[in-house]
């Protein structure tokens, strides 16, 4: 019998978990700024691609479903293959979901480390873009109540 339990128990607290966190996105989603964001929507289809360099040809896009909630624009991408090569940078944009909103461009340092400064709360779209890799697109939700040092980070897969 208890053999059977712990696979149950398991799952439950994993259900909770995964409900408190919706719960603790929500509560930091009320912000009327950002209050128009639909988790079961992806970026794309959020954000269009609109505004944002266009990557080179028959280049992959991968889509970060869950929200980045920070309270400023600043984190590492990382190289899914280990350390990135020589010279490498990431170009790292951001935008408004609005139509017509101005894009933000910063390419990283070496280790994959980037920073916007003078974000203000709200909602925006990002993409990163570096040749030879696939590209990542998602969510960032910049709020004064996330922690003060969260950070974004993701992994760049080489493109096949």
């Amino acid at each position: 019998m208890r053999q059977k339990l712990i696979p149950f128990v398991s799952i439950v607290l994993a259900s909770i978990f995964q409900f408190n966190s919706c719960l603790f996105n929500k509560a930091d989603l009320s912000n009327p700024k950002s209050s128009s964001f639909n988790q079961s929507q992806s970026p794309i289809s959020l954000c269009g691609l609109e505004g944002f360099t266009d990557a080179p040809g028959g280049h992959q896009l991968e889509e970060i479903e869950q929200p980045f909630i920070v309270s400023k624009v600043k984190g590492l991408i990382k190289s899914a293959v280990g350390d990135w090569p020589e010279g490498a940078r990431i170009l790292f944009e951001l935008r408004s979901k609005e139509a017509g909103s101005i894009t933000r461009r910063v390419e990283t340092n070496k280790f994959g480390e980037f920073i916007i400064d003078g974000i203000s709360e709200g909602q925006y779209c990002f993409k990163a873009t570096i040749y030879g890799w696939q590209s990542v697109m998602g969510i960032i939700i910049v709020s004064k109540k996330a922690d003060s040092k969260g950070e974004i980070r993701f992994s760049m897969r080489l493109e096949v």
